[in-house]
C-alpha cells in the first residue's frame, strides 16, 4: 500500500503528515527507473545564498541517481511534472491512535499522480508520496518555532545537530546506496556489522560534541555532561569534536574513520556509527521514549565491538 501524505503550508515551507518514522527510511514503493527518468529538485530557502554553496557542491557530487537542480520552496508547483522528485528539509507530523509527534527529515518525495493530471493552485493542495528520508536532529528552538527551518540559511545556523556538508555527504551516500539497490529500510530496523565494529578496537571513535547534551524529558532544557559521564565505560580510543571539525574531517580526511551520530526524533532515540568514507552504517540502534544518548548506549556499543 502506498504511503499517502497530506501536505500543508507552513509559511513558505511544508508540514507533511505521515505514519512512517525511522532515522533512515526507504519506501517499498520506490521506483528507481522513474526517479532516473526525471529531475530531482533540492528545496532551499535561497539557492543563491553563499551559505548554500558548500551544500550545493555536495549534492552535485554525491547525488548520482538523477539530474539535480536547486529551487526555492515556493517554486514547487512550477516543477511538478511526471518523474520529477523533490528533496529537502521537511517537518513530518506522525500520528497513531495513542499519540502524535513531529519529526524533521531530509526527505525525498514525489507528487501523487492526481496532482500531475490536474495541477494544484496552492502548495497546500499538493498530495505527496514519501520515497525516502533521513532524520535530522533539531534543537529546542526549532521544535518550538517549526517554521524557522524554512527561513534560515541552509547551514542551519547552529540549530541542526547532525548537519553540515560532511554529514550531508554521508547522508547522500546512504540514500543513494539503498535507493540504487532497491533496498527497503523498515521502521526500527537495527544494524550491527561485527567485522567493521572490530576495527574500532584499534581506531578512534569520533563523537560529535552535541552528544554530551542531555535533554530534560519534562523541562525540555538541556545540560552539558562531561566526557567521562558519557564515555567513561568505553575501553578504546575516542575523541569528542565540534560539528565544524567533524564536518571538516569527513570531507577532507585522507583515511576513512568511524563516528557516532545521535539523533533525537521527538521521543525516539537513534544511536548510529557511520563510516566517514562511504557513509556505511555499521551500527544502528533505536530506543523509544528516550531523550539522550547515555552510558548504557555506549556500553551496548562496546559489547558489540568486543
Amino acid at each position: 500500500m502506498k504511503n499517502l501524505l497530506l501536505i500543508f503550508v507552513v509559511l513558505n515551507g511544508l508540514l507533511i503528515s505521515s505514519s512512517t518514522k525511522s532515522q533512515v527510511f526507504i519506501s517499498e514503493d520506490f521506483d528507481k527507473d522513474q526517479l532516473k527518468g526525471g529531475t530531482t529538485y533540492v528545496l532551499m530557502n535561497d539557492p543563491e545564498a553563499p551559505a548554500s554553496q558548500p551544500f550545493i557542491a555536495i549534492y552535485k557530487k554525491y547525488w548520482t541517481l538523477s539530474p539535480i537542480d536547486f529551487i526555492r520552496y515556493d517554486e514547487i508547483i512550477n516543477y511538478m511534472e511526471p518523474n520529477n522528485t523533490f528533496l529537502g528539509l521537511q517537518w513530518y507530523a506522525t500520528s497513531s491512535e495513542l499519540s502524535g509527534s513531529t519529526h524533521l527529515y531530509l526527505s525525498l518525495w514525489k507528487p501523487e499522480d492526481q496532482n500531475l493530471n490536474k495541477k494544484p493552485r496552492k502548495i497546500a493542495d499538493i498530495e505527496v508520496q514519501e520515497l525516502a528520508h533521513i532524520e535530522i536532529f533539531p534543537d529546542r528552538h526549532l521544535l518550538i518555532n517549526n517554521t524557522d527551518v524554512f527561513k534560515m540559511e541552509y547551514h542551519g545556523e547552529d540549530h541542526l545537530r547532525n548537519w553540515g556538508p560532511g554529514f550531508l555527504k554521508n547522508q547522500l551516500q546512504m540514500l543513494t546506496k539503498y535507493l540504487e539497490i532497491g533496498e527497503e529500510r523498515k521502521l526500527y530496523e537495527e544494524t550491527s556489522n561485527a567485522e567493521a565494529l572490530k576495527e574500532l578496537k584499534g581506531q578512534t571513535l569520533y563523537i560529535p560534541e552535541y552528544s554530551l547534551l542531555k535533554w530534560g524529558s519534562f523541562s525540555g532544557t538541556e545540560r552539558k555532561r562531561s566526557e567521562s559521564e558519557l564515555m567513561g565505560k568505553y575501553e578504546y580510543n575516542y575523541k569528542v569534536l565540534s560539528n565544524e571539525d567533524l564536518n571538516e574531517m569527513i570531507l577532507n580526511s585522507d583515511q576513512s574513520f568511524y563516528y557516532l551520530v545521535y539523533v533525537k526524533g521527538s521521543t525516539d532515540k537513534f544511536v548510529t556509527v557511520i563510516n566517514s568514507g562511504n557513509g556505511e552504517i555499521i551500527y544502528h540502534v533505536y530506543t523509544p521514549a528516550s531523550y539522550a544518548v547515555d552510558a548504557k548506549d555506549i556500553k551496548s556499543l562496546l559489547k558489540e565491538i568486543k
